[in-house]
């Protein structure tokens, strides 16, 4: 299910990008942006610095 800042952040991406372009996210947080960007055919570079948030990120986009 996608929210409202998914949305946003798809909006964003799809406005200002095209496929195959590179995204930098340096707080990838719970994922959102590095998803969005497997969707959208965008390279992606993430990072998060809390060992936890890295293993939901990890394992959302090893399910995708």
């Amino acid at each position: 299910m996608i929210n409202n800042n998914q949305k946003l952040i798809e909006l964003l991406i799809t406005n200002s990008t095209k496929e195959g372009d590179l995204i930098l996210d340096s707080f990838c947080d719970t994922c959102a942006t590095p998803v969005i960007c497997k969707e959208l055919n965008r390279n992606y570079i993430g990072y998060e610095l809390n060992q936890k948030f890295a293993d939901v990120v990890n394992n959302r986009l090893n399910n995708i």
